[in-house]
């Protein structure tokens, strides 16, 4: 049995999102176990009726990645992800991880422990998290590093490969 719990926040959503969100949640928090595992179930697009589940039994429809085709699409996706801040009572588009790499740039080579670089889950797709998810966490930490490193390399090369390379570490983060 679920229980269902009263959350005052609002997750920064205002008005009409706001109000959409908490019809959702309530909806959810409704749901028996079964049909909520079934939801589960579409939205991570997992098989769940006979079909669904005889092809993916016989491998086929099914893509498989290699390591080096995950680093590219995470690469891909945090390099393009962009976020609005206010500068000098301005708001400007900036390349989120571009900018946290450049800000934390002159610390990352004198840092102690590791500086750590944090990816948000947030701005992943789903399949990315869902291949991420079904990694060991050595083989996790090795993906978001080199895709991480990528963009450290395009900002200089040298500097990331002499100074920066074995003192970093990243993370995700919720």
């Amino acid at each position: 049995m679920l229980m269902a719990l009263e959350v005052n926040s609002n997750y920064g959503l205002k008005g009409h999102s706001w109000i959409h969100n908490q019809i959702i949640r309530k909806y959810i928090l409704k749901l028996d176990d079964n049909d909520f595992w079934n939801l589960i179930n579409v939205k991570l697009c997992f098989p769940y009726t006979s079909l669904e589940i005889e092809r993916a039994l016989n491998d086929t429809d099914i893509e498989y990645w290699t390591i080096e085709h995950l680093i590219d699409t995470l690469f891909l996706q945090i390099a393009k992800t962009k976020e609005i801040i206010n500068y000098n009572s301005k708001k400007i588009t900036i390349y989120k991880y571009y900018h946290q790499a450049l800000r934390m740039w002159k610390w990352i080579p004198i840092s102690k422990p590791k500086a750590k670089f944090i990816v948000n889950i947030s701005d992943l797709t789903p399949i990315i998290y869902c291949e991420l998810k079904s990694l060991e966490n050595h083989t996790v930490q090795y993906v978001l590093k080199e895709a991480v490193k990528r963009i450290f390399e395009n900002i200089d090369f040298k500097f990331y490969h002499e100074h920066i390379e074995d003192n970093l570490e990243v993370i995700l983060k919720d």
